[in-house]
């Protein structure tokens, strides 16, 4: 719980390897649909290491990003040219009223 970013499950990747992977898969997702509007779908983990990217915080500060609730919507621009990122809405859930489930920040 105090050093996320390099924590591995036996036989699996590190939240710094699983983060840069879905980084990389987001930006070709992004490339290959310039000026479309697209939906992909994450669990908590990756989306806490893209909020990292799309706030310009360190990886390592994963511990100290907010879990979205399950199911939620965030929607973000993708700025090819600029390669730049901009977050309009993170982890919004209204409109799953009493469905909308917290994930624990125990984990």
């Amino acid at each position: 719980m105090k050093d996320l970013w390099n924590s591995r499950p036996t036989g699996g990747e590190s939240i710094k390897e699983l983060s840069y992977r879905i980084r990389d898969v987001v930006w070709e997702i992004a490339k290959e649909n310039d000026g479309k509007t697209v939906l992909v779908a994450f669990h908590s983990t990756p989306i806490r290491t893209l909020c990292c990217e799309w706030n310009d915080l360190p990886y390592e500060e994963i511990q100290n990003v907010a879990w979205v609730k399950n199911a939620s919507v965030s929607i973000v621009d993708y700025d090819i040219e600029k390669h730049t990122t901009t977050p309009e809405m993170i982890g919004y859930a209204d409109f799953l009223g009493d469905l909308a489930k917290e994930v624990s920040s125990k984990v």
